[in-house]
Formats: structure tokens, C-alpha cells, sequence
């Protein structure tokens, strides 16, 4: 699942703090509960809305392919 903008974020923060119903803000905006509590913990905890990483390890796929000798963009045919 993709992570939600920061500027929606911000948006649905900006909603919730003007005192809209959550149950208009989910409508409105078509994200969860879940999601502006998350928000909300998150500017509560630290101040920042950006997208956190996605925990684990990367794909052992897409650690192979970049891996390859001669994979890198310098050095593609032209």
C-alpha cells in the first residue's frame, strides 16, 4: 500500500484541528479512521507528517537486479 501525501495529511489535519466531524473528514478526503488517528499521533509525537519509511528488509529481488555488474546508469548503451 502507498502512503498518503504529505499534503493530504496536512489537509486532513488542518480539518480536524477546524473541528470538522471525522465522519465528514473520512468522505470528504476518503481516507480511514485509522489513518487521522495515525496522523495525529504522529504530529503529536514528532511534529513531522512525512510518510515514514517502510519497515523490513528490502526484496531480495530488487537487491539482486540493482546488484548486477554493469547495471548503473553511466555506463547504459546509447
Amino acid at each position: 500500500m502507498k502512503a498518503s501525501s504529505k499534503d493530504l495529511r496536512e489537509h486532513v489535519l488542518k480539518a480536524v484541528d477546524q473541528g470538522h466531524p471525522r465522519a465528514e473528514i473520512v468522505r470528504l478526503f476518503g481516507v480511514s479512521l485509522a489513518s487521522i488517528k495515525r496522523y495525529l499521533k504522529q504530529r503529536r509525537e514528532t511534529g513531522d507528517l512525512s510518510p515514514r519509511a517502510i519497515p523490513g528488509r528490502p526484496s531480495k529481488n530488487y537487491a539482486a537486479a540493482s546488484s548486477w555488474p554493469g547495471r548503473t546508469t553511466a555506463s547504459a548503451p546509447r
